[in-house]
Formats: C-alpha cells, structure tokens, sequence
C-alpha cells in the first residue's frame, strides 16, 4: 500500500546506455522523493523506496509505504508490480495472464486499489485502477520519460525534475473545479498531468503511451437475465467479501466510522457488526438532531462506541490559512466539497487508526432517479445540474460542450444508465480523488462500498433494481434484519413510496416509519467543540469575500462570475451588511464563495513550501 511514481524511458534499449540510465532515474527518483516527503501524513514512512525494475534500465520506481504495510516488492521473473489501495500485488501477480499479447485477469482480484504492471521482456507497462477510482492512475511525459502515479503532484514533480517551484497548475482545472468542484475531463489539478478514464488502462511500451480497455476479468458471475432474489445473493455476497476484505487490510488497526442516520451508515455498520475489529462510531452534530439520535439508537444496537461532536477545524487563524493548509495536506488537490476545507480530514484519534465512510453507491443508481427519466433530455438535464449556475456562461461554455458531447455518444443501453455511468466515472470516482488523498495520509482508507466486486454486481443490476432500491433493502435484510426496524426519519425505501410490498417489506414496515420519541437529555450535554462553526454563516460568507479582495484576487475572480453574483460580492466587500443575490439562497451563495476562494488560494501556490 504505497504512494508511488514509475518512470519510463522514451528511448529505444538499443540507443542508451542501462547503467546510466539506471542512475539517471535514480538520480530524478531521488530529487522528487526529497521535495515530496513534506507532503506525506502521519501513516507513510518519509524513507523512500527507489528501485530500477530491471537490468535493461527502462523504467523505475519511486514509492512510499504506509507504516505496518510493504512497499514496492520486485518481483522476480519476467514481470513486476507495484499497487496502492489494497494490497493486492501476491494475488495479481498469480493471476494476471498475457495471452496473445492480452493482459487479463485468470480469475477477479476484488478489491480497491491501483495497479502498474510491468513486463521485462516485453517492454511494455500497463497501469489502471478499479472502479470506482478511488485510488487513481495520474500520468503525463516529457522528452524523455513517461510517468506514471496515483497522486498526481508525483507526476508534476517529475516533469521538473523535483522542483517544487516549477510545477505548473492548470487553468482549465481551476474553472472546471468551480463549475463542478471535481474533473470529468481528465484534467488534474496540474498542466501536463491527467488521469487516465475510468474502465481504461493506460499501455506503455516502446516508450510510447496509449489507451486499451482495463484487462478483462473483473465482471460479475450475476447473470444479466437474473431474477430480483439472485440480484440480492449477489450484492450481499460483494459486500461481505468486500468487507472481508477490508478487514484483512487493516489488520489490528483501530477503526474510526463516520456515522449518520441514514441507509448509507446503516449498511457499514452492518456489515461491521460482530466483527472482531477496534471499531468506534463518530457523528457530527448535536444530541437533539433527528440524524444524531438515529445513529446512537444504531450503535448502540451494534455495541459500538459512539462519540457525538462537532468537526474540528484545522489549526489556523483564519479561514485563508485553514483553506492553505488542506491543499497542502491533499497534495494541490482542492477538495470537492469546497466548505470542508476548514475541518480536520480523518481527524484520527490515534497514530495508525482507519477511517470508514459510504460515497455515493453506485447500486442505488447515481444521478438517476426516477424510471420515467428515460429520454436523452432528461439524462442532459440531470448531467448538466451539475455545474455551477452561478459561474458566467461564456467560461463555462467548453465544459458544457463536452458534457453535451459526453451525454450524446456514451455508450448505453438507454438514458437512465447514462445518468448510472456519470456517476460511475466521475461522482463517484474524480469527485472523492481529493477527499482519498486528504483522509490517507494520516489513516488507512476502509471503503467496503468502494470495491470492485461492489460495482460490478451494481452494473448487471437493472436500473429498475436500483432505483426501486429493492436490491439494496433485500442484501441490508439479510445483513442486519433488526436494523430494519429503526426508524428513516424523512428517508424512504423507493419501493415503498406507496405502502409496503407483500414480498417485500417484511414484518417492519411500520416501525421504521413510525416516529421518533421526542428527545430527552439521556445521554446529557454534549462538549462543546469551539473549533467548529457553521461553514455557510454570513460571518464567514464576508471572510472569505475580504480574503479574495485582502490578497488581490478579486480582480482575477469577479470575471469568471455570473453577473448578478458578481455585483453581490462587490458590494459585500467591506460592508458591514451581508447582500445575498435576489432568488439565490444564502447555502448555495456562500458555498460557492468557499469554491471562488479555495481556487483562488490554490492559484496562488501558497501551499506549496518553498524548497
């Protein structure tokens, strides 16, 4: 489980020299692990592994591991593999298969991670990432050699030789981050650096780069002419794996879960239930909160701890510094959740705890969300609310053109899986890059929703399965029966929109629509978190406007905004009134003013150290 960079020579074996090569990569390899280590978290050793792959001198390898967990191990024979994520390198190396110049899976290595293989006597590299991407292949090349990385300021490191102060940032990122708060295009945060498509490995060989499909192999046995009941068998048999899975990776590790009252949570500590695993539950809010009190009732079922507070804010002195010292702890990576910047990313009570969140599942459908939105006008619509009203038509227009041109030639069965595949490539995979590189450094990543097998039950499941959410409410059944009984609070099982299902329901339809008994002080008064604080208040809304005009970024940001918006935040400079814009709402004002100001922080590369 490793932060890596592999580099590849462009020149052809017969024109260079193996042992000077060797040193020259080494030498590059070194230079990049010196002014990268600063930006590693509690959980990775700062010692750098760098080793050249083979005798011939084509390519090597930089990476950094988690503490309790190996490196880069080369392999012996004709091939070698270094992986992040889940460690999967012993399994990948016994299965994968090069039959008639095809790589390929003999049976599915489950799991989450990113992979590179390298074939010695090939001269060929294949690099790619399971879905959703949650660690993620990030390439680009120079002269003189490929790169190949699941961060991608490793990349953008060794395109200048590992200086810091030369790399360069993106433009076109910055405005696609505003307008959607992640990248569908493929553009990371750094110019020369992207990210490979989702589905798609990148193939180096003869030092040139190219795009195949993932090695085939991964795909479900579920059959797609299966029954609702076979459906069911299939996604819970994923997600316990998946869980298997996790468990095995963190090993003695304490587990810190993320718990909310909602279906999500519900499903995670589920399947954590009864395991033999440090686990205690955390939840943001306040005892009185319908969410809150939910998420006790459930833990305490479980026989958890639960602790009930506030989010921490990183330790600064003000939102600008706070907003700095994320983006260097997410490698230049802007949160896509602009507002969370100010809090503490995994927040770990202990050196070498884990950290368990849901994200965006895809086995409820994604951005579809009813079976009547089956027409290419309404897969455009749903596609295309992504992106920010608020940024000025004009600056927008090239990413609008491409999520038109994205909508009309995906390729899919019909329209509602369109709005599935959006969120299979890119909600829940770029969108949660950041947030994975953020909560990493510091605690091992537990995502049993992110594993492969997970989404590959998810794709063979119709799109009536998922957005009935029959599927998933049968595999939670056989899960957890008696958390079917806690209540949903305002939540409800799509199926039973209309009353329960006969087949279906169960014997507790009414419990878990039954209300909530009104709060009572049982547990006490929780502690006050003064770190915290309410990221969409109006106090913040005038910092972070004060912030942009304070460190002159006004000028450069004002013309990127939509008219109106615009105006509002002129006259909110200085004023000791706070003007939200006519039909706006002040959340959706503010949260976007989080976004105008996270970029324009990130711009200013005062996150990067100097060297």
């Amino acid at each position: 489980m490793a932060q890596f960079l592999v580099v590849i020579s462009k020149s052809s074996r017969q024109k260079f020299n193996a042992r000077k090569e060797a040193e020259q990569q080494s030498g590059l390899l070194a230079n990049v692990a010196k002014n990268y280590k600063i930006f590693l978290g509690l959980d990775y050793d700062p010692k750098p592994q760098i080793v050249t792959t083979s005798s011939r001198g084509t390519e090597s390898v930089l990476a950094f591991r988690r503490y309790g967990k190996k490196g880069f191990e080369n392999v012996r024979g004709d091939r070698w593999i270094v992986t992040a994520g889940q460690d999967v390198q012993k399994e990948l190396n016994s299965t994968l298969r090069v039959r008639n110049g095809q790589l390929s899976y003999k049976k599915p290595v489950w799991g989450q991670y990113a992979a590179v293989f390298g074939e010695r006597w090939n001269d060929r590299v294949t690099a790619w990432n399971t879905v959703p991407a949650l660690e993620t292949i990030h390439w680009g090349e120079d002269s003189s050699y490929i790169y190949l990385s699941n961060r991608p300021l490793l990349v953008a490191l060794g395109l200048t030789g590992g200086r810091r102060a030369k790399v360069r940032l993106s433009d076109d990122y910055a405005i696609e981050y505003l307008a959607v708060g992640y990248n569908v295009t493929g553009q990371t945060p750094f110019e020369g650096v992207a990210t490979i498509p989702v589905d798609y490995s990148l193939v180096v060989q003869c030092g040139k780069a190219h795009l195949k499909q993932i090695p085939p192999g991964l795909e479900s046995s579920l059959d797609e002419d299966h029954t609702l009941e076979e459906g069911v068998d299939a996604l819970t048999e994923a997600l316990k794996s998946s869980m298997d899975r996790v468990q095995d990776q963190i090993g003695n590790r304490p587990l810190q879960l993320r718990m909310s009252g909602g279906k999500d949570s519900r499903l995670l500590l589920g399947l954590l239930r009864g395991r033999k695993v440090d686990a205690r539950a955390v939840t943001f809010g306040n005892e009185k909160d319908m969410d809150v009190r939910l998420a006790r009732r459930m833990v305490g079922m479980a026989g958890i701890p639960h602790e009930v507070r506030q989010p921490n804010a990183v330790d600064a002195g003000d939102e600008s510094e706070r907003i700095i010292r994320t983006l260097f702890e997410s490698g230049g990576m802007p949160l896509s959740e602009a507002h969370t910047i100010r809090y503490r990313g995994a927040d770990v009570l202990c050196h070498g705890e884990s950290i368990m969140l849901g994200q965006y599942p895809l086995f409820k459908g994604g951005l579809a969300r009813r079976m009547k939105s089956n027409t290419l006008e309404a897969s455009r619509k749903r596609v295309l609310s992504q992106v920010s009203p608020f940024i000025e038509c004009g600056v927008k227009d090239r990413l609008i053109d491409w999520l038109n041109e994205w909508v009309e030639q995906v390729p899919a069965s019909n329209e509602l899986e369109k709005q599935y595949l959006f969120t299979r490539q890119f909600r829940s995979a770029s969108y949660m890059q950041a947030h994975i590189a953020h909560y990493g450094r510091d605690a091992m990543i537990a995502y049993p929703i992110g594993d492969h097998q997970v989404t590959a039950v998810s794709d063979v499941l119709t799109m009536a399965e998922k957005l009935s959410q029959k599927t998933l409410f049968g595999a939670m059944e056989r899960i957890w029966p008696e958390v079917m009984a806690v209540p949903l609070d305002k939540s409800v099982w799509n199926f039973e929109i209309n009353g329960p299902d006969p087949k279906l329901s169960g014997p507790y339809f009414k419990e878990r629509y039954a209300p909530l008994p009104r709060y009572e002080s049982e547990y006490g008064l929780m502690t006050e978190a003064h770190q915290g604080g309410d990221e969409y208040s109006e106090k913040i809304g005038s910092e972070l406007i004060n912030g942009l005009k304070h460190d002159g970024g006004l000028k450069d940001m004002l013309p990127l905004m939509r008219s109106d918006i615009r105006e509002s935040v002129v006259q909110n400079v200085g004023s000791t009134v706070f003007h939200v814009p006519s039909g706006v709402s002040k959340k959706d004002y503010i949260k976007f003013l989080w976004r105008v100001r996270v970029i324009d922080l990130w711009k200013s590369r005062s996150w990067i150290p100097d060297e």
